[in-house]
């Protein structure tokens, strides 16, 4: 990489507006980690050229790295404008979506991604991803499949494969279950790759699977998607509801919340459960109507055999989506816990019923 920086100073020193030149070093800072002077590059680039739709890609790549969620949505917005047959684009609108807690319009996108580049195997994981976040495990195993046969051989596709179909054989048990799409790795973003918010395999196969919307470039690394393994649930010792946590509002107003949401499910896949009711407890305490952080502290506290807060974050999830099958499922196996078999037994028939898509 090095190497590389350095011959594209020396073709910046004699020409210091060539955009493509530019790009190609503002990717090459991306890859080592330096994103002030990647964000520099691109934005130099955009303003010998506003409309090249790879440079608006790249930019946004590192505007996420940065934290700058806002940013990097204009840029992949203003990318599906100039190119509304890019299927990058839409795979990348739809994972700064997923970052804002808009899944809907996550899921719209890369529906749309698959059907611009219906052989795109990053386009069905991406989707697959997205049912995740949807807690819509066997669509997201049938998407996973499928870039499975586009891509044989993908150790982490495998991987996902395994759980969604671990998390399928849970709910068939009437077991609680976590929300499959909860633990996500930072990893390093590809400038090329369209990045979603759990990272895309293979970034560089974007490039060969979805052209001509990508331009070669200095390579860069890229990360898979990570999913929880389904804890068990744990025994039934006495346990007094804890309080809701407060928040100082000096630290929340600093904080990312789905960066806290994402930290609080990785705290319950290593059984922490108390620091995990914290943290998604602060999630709520800047964005109240997040049905994916109530559902996920109510599994913490079922966890923990506090099953009134529990059954109170599971309602309050389901009054804000009343679509959301897996809260359904986790409210009817506290219900069950509880003895209240009738009330359980109508919540299994709810999500028997969203499940069939009725």
């Amino acid at each position: 990489m090095d190497l590389a920086l350095a011959d594209l100073n020396r073709v910046l020193a004699m020409t210091p507006g060539d955009a493509r030149a530019l790009g190609f070093r503002g990717a090459a800072y991306l890859a080592t980690g330096d994103l002030e002077k990647s964000v520099l590059d691109y934005s130099k680039a955009l303003q010998a050229d506003p409309t090249d739709v790879t440079l608006l890609l790249g930019r946004a790549a590192v505007f996420s790295q940065m934290k700058e969620q806002k940013k990097a949505l204009a840029d992949r917005e203003a990318a599906a404008r100039l190119r509304p047959r890019s299927a990058e684009a839409y795979i990348a609108r739809g994972g700064s979506y997923h970052q804002a807690g808009d899944h809907e319009r996550g899921l719209a996108d890369r529906s749309e991604a698959i059907r611009l580049a219906p052989q795109s195997s990053v386009a069905w994981v991406a989707r697959g991803n997205a049912f995740f976040l949807l807690d819509r495990s066997e669509e997201a195993l049938g998407d996973l499949r499928k870039g499975l046969e586009l891509e044989p051989g993908d150790p982490e596709v495998n991987d996902l494969i395994t759980r969604a179909e671990a998390q399928i054989a849970a709910d068939k048990r009437q077991e609680p279950v976590e929300p499959i799409a909860a633990a996500v790795r930072e990893v390093q973003e590809s400038a090329l790759s369209a990045e979603t918010i759990f990272e895309l395999p293979r970034a560089a196969s974007v490039a060969a699977s979805i052209t001509p919307t990508v331009r070669s470039a200095p390579p860069a690394t890229a990360g898979a998607p990570v999913a929880a393994a389904t804890p068990e649930p744990v025994a039934e010792p006495p346990a007094a509801p804890a309080a809701k946590p407060r928040v100082p509002a000096a630290v929340v107003a600093a904080q990312d919340p789905e960066e806290l949401h994402r930290e609080g499910r990785q705290l319950i896949t290593q059984r922490q459960f108390k620091p995990a009711i914290e943290q998604l407890g602060a999630v709520l305490a800047i964005t109240p109507k997040h049905a994916l952080a109530l559902n996920a502290r109510g599994y913490a506290y079922f966890l923990s055999n506090q099953l009134a807060p529990a059954i109170a974050d599971f309602d309050a999830a389901i009054a804000i989506d009343p679509k959301y099958a897996n809260a359904y499922h986790n409210r009817a196996a506290a219900k069950r816990k509880l003895g209240q078999t009738q009330a359980a037994d109508a919540d299994a028939a709810t999500v028997e019923r969203l499940r069939a898509g009725k």
